[in-house]
C-alpha cells in the first residue's frame, strides 16, 4: 500500500465521527467539470468528512485502496439509475454508510478537537439521475456544478475516456420518460456514427439532464464560469446556503489548483497559478473550429439546451423550457 495510503488509514482510525446538526452534503457533477474544487473548497471546512467518487466502481479500481464492489454492484460505465428494487436497496444502505462516516474511503482535512469531524460531503459524478434521492431519501443538501460543454468536451477527450452515455441510451425505454423518441433516436445516432466530438457534446447532455432539468428538489446549481470568476460572491452564496463556517478558508481552495489538477494541461495550472480567471473559461475556444461549433451547436438545439451556446464561453440567464421536438 502506498504510503500516503497507510498516512490515511492512520488518520481514519484515529477520527472519530459525530453527526452534528446540520445535514451533509452531496457536490452532484460532471466530469472535468471543476467539482473537485468545489468539493475542495467544502471539504477545507473545519469537522468535514469528505468522500471522494464514492460511486465509480469499476473493475479492479479502488479508492484510497478500498475496493468499492464490495457494497456497489458493477454497472455499465458505473451509472448508477434504472435501479431493481435489490440495487435501489444497496444503493440506500451504502448512502447511509455514507452519511455516518463509516465507509473507509473518506477523511477531514480539518478535524474538530478533538480529532471529530461532525459534517460528511461527497462528491458525485456517477447518479445524476438519482439527485432528488439524496435529498428525500437521505437528507442530504444537493449542489450541482457545470462546465461550458465545449471546454468539458474537450477535457474529457484528452483524457481518452468512454461516454457514460452508452449506458443511458441502451436503455431508450428509460430515457423515454425524459426525452422525445426523436431525440432518443438522435442520440443514438451520433453514439453509433458520430465523431468523438459529437459523442462527448451527447455525453455532457446526459450528465445534465436530470439536475438541470427534472430535479425536484431545489439543489444549488453553479456554473463553472460563474464560480472562476466570481469566487468571493458564490463563496458568500454558499457560506448562506449550506451552511458554511470558514469563507475564507474557501476562497483560499479557490486560488489553488484542485486535487485533480493533474489532469490539467500546463497552461491550465500555469493560468491558476497566474489567477488568470479569465484564460480558465476562455483557453478553450481557440480548439474549435467554425464545423465543431456547428456541430455542437445543432446536438444542444436538438435537446432543448439553453444554459450554454457554444459561441459564448459563459452561461446564459437559465430558464427551464420544454424539451425541443
Amino acid at each position: 500500500m502506498p504510503l500516503k495510503n497507510i498516512a490515511r488509514s492512520i488518520k481514519r482510525k484515529m477520527l472519530r465521527y459525530r453527526q452534528g446538526e446540520r445535514p451533509n452534503l452531496c457536490v452532484l457533477g460532471i466530469r472535468r467539470g471543476g467539482s473537485t474544487l468545489l468539493a475542495d473548497m467544502i471539504a477545507a471546512q473545519p469537522g468535514v468528512w469528505f468522500a471522494n467518487e464514492p460511486f465509480a466502481v469499476f473493475k479492479n479500481h479502488q479508492n484510497a485502496g478500498v475496493r468499492l464492489d464490495r457494497w456497489l454492484p458493477e454497472l455499465p460505465h458505473s451509472q448508477f439509475f434504472d435501479l431493481n428494487n435489490e440495487q435501489t436497496e444497496q444503493f440506500d444502505r451504502y448512502v447511509g454508510l455514507l452519511n455516518r462516516g463509516a465507509v473507509p474511503i473518506g477523511t477531514a482535512r480539518r478535524a474538530r478537537f478533538p480529532l471529530t469531524a461532525d459534517r460528511v460531503c461527497i462528491k458525485v459524478l456517477n447518479a445524476p439521475f438519482l439527485a432528488d434521492r439524496f435529498a428525500e431519501a437521505h437528507g442530504m443538501q444537493t449542489v450541482f456544478l457545470t462546465r461550458h460543454p465545449a471546454a468539458q468536451a474537450l477535457s474529457v477527450l484528452r483524457q481518452g475516456w468512454g461516454y457514460s452515455a452508452e449506458a443511458y441510451f441502451d436503455k431508450p425505454g428509460f430515457l423515454a420518460n425524459y426525452m422525445t423518441g426523436k431525440q432518443i433516436e438522435f442520440g443514438q445516432r451520433i453514439l453509433n456514427d458520430g465523431s468523438d466530438w459529437e459523442k462527448a457534446i451527447v455525453n455532457w447532455w446526459i450528465e445534465n439532464l436530470y439536475p438541470l432539468r427534472h430535479a425536484r428538489q431545489p439543489a444549488h446549481i453553479i456554473t463553472y464560469e460563474k464560480l472562476t470568476l466570481e469566487p468571493e460572491e458564490w463563496v458568500k452564496k454558499l457560506c448562506g446556503s449550506l451552511q458554511l463556517d470558514n469563507a475564507d478558508t474557501m476562497i483560499a481552495a479557490a486560488n489553488k489548483p484542485s486535487n485533480s489538477s493533474n489532469m490539467s494541461t500546463g497552461d491550465t495550472v500555469q493560468q491558476i497559478a497566474d489567477s488568470n480567471r479569465v484564460a480558465l473559461i476562455t483557453s478553450w475556444q481557440n480548439k474549435v473550429n467554425r464545423e465543431m461549433a456547428g456541430k455542437a451547436q445543432a446536438i444542444l438545439d436538438t435537446f432543448g439546451v439553453n444554459i450554454y451556446r457554444i459561441d459564448d464561453p459563459m452561461p446564459t440567464p437559465y430558464t427551464t423550457t420544454p424539451a425541443a421536438e
